[in-house]
């Protein structure tokens, strides 16, 4: 346990990286490349609607032609943590009219599962443009034997394989990220995937299971009707919940971000990348999606396409140690 304790502090910690940006500047304008967009384009969710990615892209699709010169069509094409709808995207044409709202299940997580197959190499996704990075909100369901974090900790320590938490799909970065907080904590829990973000959050409202982490947009809505106790915050506190304690507050040491991202299948043509890249960094200083993201509770983090690119070559890197740990005390189960 010590080894791997280790191991999570010091990976997970080098992630914090991803959300210390934020909106940076622009280079000199792209040409908008000829005869690009001359139709929709399609940008897919690789989840179920109702979840983060969802609300995100239809966020984007109501300023579509204002930035983009087309109208922006959602397609959710969900499964097996996200891989399902990347897989589409991966094998569409390389033109520019197929694009991928992604996240770390399907690009930085679930391929380096060991015994998990792609069909497709995530490190020749095209990456576009880093929209967002979401802090993690620790949910719990209201009528549980516990009313804060170090209760809680108590008690699924004293009551080994009793805990169950949810999580968006298996080994999707949900799932990664709980299992490698309950290990260091050392509490044994019961896992419980679901199909997207939005089914995990409603599980926890029912009671079905015990905790999840889920993101701002869901998390908080629910603890503010009432409907669900919130105990922590991954990321640093939020101003809009001052009462919710941090990791950092409470002494834990990892962080693990949702962020969002586009993606273009592998071969799309630089200028069309370049181009789009740009306009999306236009996009995310739009007041009024500043301020939808903001009211979400969601942190608007830009990167440019080789700094995304960077930033995922490094991830990939910061998590096989992480996901190699934590599958081998899977599989000691």
């Amino acid at each position: 346990m010590r080894k791997i304790t280790c191991t999570l502090a010091g990976a997970l910690s080098l992630l914090l990286g991803v959300v210390t940006g934020s909106v940076g500047a622009q280079a000199a304008e792209v040409a908008q490349p000829e005869g690009y967009p001359s139709k929709p384009i399609n940008i897919v969710i690789p989840f179920r609607a109702g979840g983060g990615s969802d609300i995100l892209a239809r966020v984007i699709v109501s300023m579509d032609n204002e930035y983009f010169k087309t109208n922006m069509i959602p397609v959710i094409k969900p499964g097996a943590s996200g891989t399902v709808g990347t897989d589409y995207v991966a094998q569409s044409k390389p033109d520019g009219y197929t694009l991928l709202l992604g996240a770390p299940h399907m690009i930085t997580v679930f391929p380096q599962v060991p015994g998990k197959k792609v069909n497709y190499d995530p490190l020749k996704m095209v990456p576009v443009s880093l929209l967002n990075a979401s802090n993690s909100v620790c949910l719990t369901p209201k009528k549980r034997p516990w009313s804060n974090w170090k209760e809680f900790v108590a008690y699924g320590k004293k009551n080994p394989g009793k805990l169950s938490y949810g999580s968006s799909g298996a080994w999707g970065i949900t799932h990664v990220r709980t299992a490698a907080i309950f290990r260091k904590l050392g509490i044994d829990a019961v896992h419980v995937p679901y199909s997207g973000g939005n089914e995990m959050t409603q599980a926890v409202m029912r009671g079905e299971v015990d905790f999840a982490m889920g993101s701002p947009s869901h998390a908080l809505a629910v603890y503010r009707t009432g409907e669900a106790q919130v105990l922590a915050m991954m990321m640093g506190k939020h101003k809009d919940v001052p009462e919710i304690p941090s990791f950092e507050e409470l002494g834990i040491d990892i962080r693990m971000p949702t962020w969002r991202g586009v993606f273009a299948p592998p071969g799309t043509p630089p200028e069309i990348v370049a181009w789009l890249d740009q306009q999306f960094g236009k996009l995310v200083k739009n007041k009024v999606f500043k301020r939808f993201m903001s009211k979400l509770g969601e942190d608007i983090v830009y990167k440019t396409a080789p700094e995304f690119k960077a930033m995922i070559v490094k991830e990939t890197k910061d998590y096989r140690d992480v996901i190699e740990s934590i599958a081998a005390m899977e599989k000691k189960k």
